[in-house]
């Protein structure tokens, strides 16, 4: 994979995690889904936060793998949620991106 495409992945990926950021801090449907999951209030913010760390870890060439192995756990997890609690069509997307923190981690 030419570093061109590297680069494009990795910045889609920033911005999947971004924009989790976003949906579950600020979203009435990121505070329902965190409710009806079971997880506590405050966890929805933890998750935003260490989605938004991973993101900038991306673009910092020491922490790149650091950062992507936890953008891949927090979408193992959004993937065990979804999938414990049957919202299967949900989960496609958490799966599309691990599978791009697959390709860039093993580049």
């Amino acid at each position: 994979m030419s570093e061109n495409a590297i680069l494009i992945v990795r910045i889609i990926v920033a911005v999947i995690l971004v924009m989790g950021t976003f949906g579950n801090s600020f979203t009435r449907q990121g505070e329902e889904g965190f409710r009806k999951w079971g997880f506590p209030p405050y966890f929805r913010h933890l998750i935003s936060g260490l989605e938004l760390v991973a993101a900038v870890m991306l673009f910092i060439p020491a922490l790149a793998l650091v950062g992507l192995v936890l953008a891949g756990v927090i979408m193992v997890g959004a993937i065990a949620t979804l999938f414990r609690h049957r919202e299967y069509a949900h989960s496609i997307f958490p799966i599309v991106t691990l599978a791009l923190i697959i390709v860039l981690a093993t580049r």
